[in-house]
């Protein structure tokens, strides 16, 4: 059997960057749902969606940030949150 201990803790959400952010407003009831509008050229309705809109990747190069998909971004920015927050040592 392998354990696992979890130690840290991230979060990038349509709520915003960061657990913290992302508990206070659930906390608040805040829902990152809302409407999008369409786009005619390619044939996109109107559509209810939970964008994340803040910039990720900013302390990656810009010619290496993009190379990555924004969902990578987006796990990358969580990882970096849940390291720094368990306090582990950096590998730099």
């Amino acid at each position: 059997m392998t354990r696992v201990w979890i130690t840290g803790l991230g979060a990038v959400s349509a709520l915003g960057l960061g657990a913290e952010a992302l508990a206070d407003a659930l906390q608040l009831g805040r829902s990152g749902v809302s409407a999008q509008p369409g786009r005619d050229e390619v044939a996109l309705k109107p559509h209810a969606a939970a964008p994340v809109t803040p910039a990720l990747g900013a302390d990656i190069p810009p010619a290496h940030r993009n190379l990555h998909a924004r969902h990578r971004l987006m796990a990358l920015e969580a990882a970096a949150e849940a390291w720094a927050r368990a306090r582990l040592a950096s590998h730099a």
